[in-house]
């Protein structure tokens, strides 16, 4: 018999011998892949667990990469209007738009997210 628990709760891997627990992974190409975790957490804390086993400690790779396009929204919005402003788009072209709106659909919700972040300065404090 075999159980699939999906939580990023601490407490669910708390325990867990090796091999007993595996990560649904995003790739940096669209898609996830299964990772089976080599090694036991006995005696982990909370913390040590959301660390090494969701990978919390900073930001994700899907807005690690949108917030390196950041500096070209302005080119990257030159393009879409351009390509908008197409009457007549190939395939191509449309796919190529939609890739572009949606990047600077999330490129706006990673400036929103930087917006609401305290300073450096206040978290401290």
């Amino acid at each position: 018999m075999q159980f699939f628990v999906t939580a990023h709760n601490p407490i669910v891997v708390g325990g867990c011998f090796e091999d007993e627990v595996s990560v649904l992974r995003k790739n940096l190409e669209p898609g996830f892949s299964l990772v089976q975790v080599p090694h036991d957490f006995i005696g982990w804390s909370p913390e040590q667990i959301y660390r090494g086993v969701f990978d919390l400690e900073g930001p994700d790779i899907t807005f690690t990469r949108l917030d390196a396009l950041r500096p070209f929204k302005g080119q990257l919005r030159k393009e879409a209007d351009d390509l908008a402003d197409k009457s007549n788009r190939t395939d191509g072209e449309e796919r190529a738009l939609q890739t572009l709106e949606e990047q600077l659909f999330y490129i706006e919700k990673i400036q929103d997210a930087h917006a609401s972040r305290p300073a450096k300065d206040e978290v401290r404090q």
